[in-house]
């Protein structure tokens, strides 16, 4: 469950979708990423 304050709705979707974007990225190994080391 992702913690939000009850009087930012629009900030806590895109909070909220930026999450589950990028954890399901992470997930599957980010592909298409440049990663550097």
């Amino acid at each position: 469950r992702i913690p939000m304050m009850p009087d930012s709705r629009s900030m806590n979707l895109s909070n909220s979708v930026s999450v589950v974007v990028y954890e399901a990225w992470r997930q599957l190994g980010y592909p298409g990423a440049v990663l550097r080391s």
